[in-house]
């Protein structure tokens, strides 16, 4: 799969769902990729009340409150919607 396409779509569940919960007002979350020993696992999304932590082992974005509080846990690949493909 590419991992651009991904990213893409992760970033907009990210901000559509800022904006559900309330934590952002619009904005454009600032945007910080994640390494651990070396490697690329994540990236975290910040709004002005919260954040969210893209974590790609575990296949979860998980949102925070600005205080710490988890808001909610997503699962990218069960939130997608299903392509149904038609033969030609």
């Amino acid at each position: 799969m590419n991992r651009a396409l991904v990213t893409s779509d992760i970033r907009l569940l990210v901000v559509r769902t800022f904006a559900e919960l309330g934590l952002s007002a619009g904005a454009e979350p600032s945007e910080t990729v994640l390494i651990r020993d070396g490697l690329y696992c994540g990236r975290r999304f910040d709004v002005e009340r919260g954040h969210a932590i893209w974590f790609i082992e575990e296949e979860q974005v998980k949102f925070f409150h600005a205080d710490g509080r988890l808001a909610q846990v997503i699962e990218p690949i069960a939130a997608a919607p299903t392509v149904t493909r038609w033969a030609a």
